[in-house]
This record gives structure tokens, sequence and C-alpha cells, in this order.
């Protein structure tokens, strides 16, 4: 029970503080947020033992997740990364349409967000296998905070009104799932705005823009440029484990045998190393990776 209240404690001093949003929290208990104030107020008529049970959970697995270091925040420049920011900067200076592709796990999305976060007039979305060419322009709306009704017609037009001269750089992440409808809207979009815009995905989405018997001609004749990331050379892998583990030199090479060149199996890699603690051993790497699915 002491530490029930202790927990408690904690809790209500850093919803207090501000370091802590109560709605957040309430929603990871799977309770409402007035019952939740009610009870930290002394006030619940319900109860409150379940409620302190629910406060003491979140307050271990938060301090759980704050113990252990991660490398999310850390980044490392590589030759992937250079290339699909290369790739976005001269599109977004000529105004074509630019493609990037890569397997999974080379780095794609965290440069391309990279580079929407260090220019204002990007547009990113991220679309995944529910997007229909309507959910697709849509979502651009959305981004531009123009809200729309209507058809599927209306709603594109009212977006090339919004983005017609205004040179906004479009960035469209897993492109692959694109239908051929929504690739031939982007390519609408493009024609009567000028806008540039970089298609992102795995290796599919060039075949998906090439189309068969010449389908998606349209859009695959306007491509400026195409860029494939490859495998992690291997300076970029010494460059990412000597950033998140500093003071290792030759040991580097146990990493990259076991992650095969791959951004995020690598990033994983070295976080579960971490985790375990101990010297940087082949045998340490190893045991790291046997628990992983690489």
């Amino acid at each position: 029970m002491t530490e029930v209240t202790t927990d408690v404690r904690e809790f209500k001093a850093l919803v207090e503080s501000g370091n802590l949003s109560l709605n957040r929290a309430a929603r990871s208990m799977g309770i409402s947020t007035a019952a939740l104030s009610t009870f930290l107020n002394g006030k619940y008529t319900g109860n409150t033992d379940t409620i302190a049970k629910k406060i003491q959970d979140y307050m271990q697995i938060s301090k759980e997740r704050a113990s252990i270091a991660t490398n999310e925040d850390l980044f490392t420049e590589t030759t992937n990364s250079r290339l699909a920011y290369n790739l976005c900067r001269r599109i977004h200076q000529n105004k074509r349409i630019g493609v990037l592709i890569g397997r999974a796990g080379l780095g794609k999305t965290t440069a391309l967000m990279r580079y929407a976060d260090e220019f204002s007039d990007v547009i990113y979305i991220e679309v995944d296998s529910s997007f229909s060419p309507r959910e697709l322009v849509k979502a651009l709306n959305s981004r531009l905070n123009n809200n729309v009704i209507g058809t599927i017609n209306d709603i594109k037009n009212q977006l090339i009104a919004k983005l017609k001269d205004t040179g906004r750089l479009l960035i469209i992440d897993q492109a692959e799932y694109l239908s051929e409808k929504a690739l031939d809207i982007l390519r609408t979009i493009h024609d009567r705005t000028r806008c540039p815009i970089v298609l992102a995905g795995l290796p599919q989405l060039f075949q998906n823009l090439k189309g068969v018997g010449g389908v998606n001609e349209q859009i695959f004749t306007r491509i400026s440029m195409l860029v494939e990331l490859k495998k992690l050379s291997d300076d970029d892998i010494r460059n990412m484990v000597h950033l998140h583990i500093p003071g290792i030199n030759g040991e580097y090479k146990y990493f990259a045998k076991r992650c095969a060149g791959n951004a995020r199996a690598l990033n994983l890699l070295i976080e579960n190393v971490r985790i375990m603690g101990g010297e940087i051993t082949e045998e340490t790497v190893n045991g790291a990776a046997s628990i992983m699915v690489i």
C-alpha cells in the first residue's frame, strides 16, 4: 500500500507541475479524465483501489521506459540520407516529380521527415493500404487546414486552388500503396499547380508508376529524378555505432555482420545491446541479434 501511495503522490505532482498530461494518462489507463481528476482531488465515489492500482502500473512502466536509453532521437548522416536530401532539394527547386525507392529499413522515412521538418513549405504525408484516391486528396487538404466537402472532383479542385502557384513540395511516403487513379490525381495536381512532388516507397513503386502496357505513361514520363537507396556502407555502420556507443573501435564490425546493411535493424540491435549492458563483444552482439528478426 505504501508503494501505491507513493506512486499516487508522484503522479499527482507530475500532473500539477504540467509535466504530465492528465488526459493522455487517463487514456493510457483506460479510464475517463473526469474519473482520474476526481480521484486525485479526493472526491471519487467509486472503487478507489482500482484507480490507485492503475496509477501504480502506469508509474511503474513509465519509470521502466525512462530507464531504458533509446536512440530514436539521435541521427547520423548516411549515404542514403544524403541521397534522399539531395533528391528532395533538387525536386523542390525545379518543381518536378522525383521518386525515391528502397527496401524497408534503409532510412527513407527518417530522411524525408527530417527534410520536411527543415522546410516549412513542405507537406509530408504517409499513406497506407487504406488510402483511396479520395482519402489521399482529403489528407492533403487536411495538411493545408482546408476543410472540404463534395465529390472527389470537388475536393481535388479545392486542393488545386489552394496549392496553385505556391511551389510547395508534396512528399508522399509509402506511395507504393497508391492506386493508378491516385497516382494520376497527383499528376494532375502537379500539372495544374506546378507544385513539386516526391514519391517514396518500396521498389514496387517504380513498377506501379511504370504501369502495365503504358497505363501510367502520363506520370511516368514526368519523373525527372529516380534515386534508389542501397544497403548501409561500412562507414555508415561505423558512424552510427560510434554515435550511440562512444568509445568503441573495431567492435562495430560485429554489428555490421548482423544488421545486413539495414539501418532499422542496426538501430534495434544497438538498442538491445545497450539494454543488455556489459562489455561490447561479438558474443554480446550475437546474443542481442538472436532475439531479433534479422
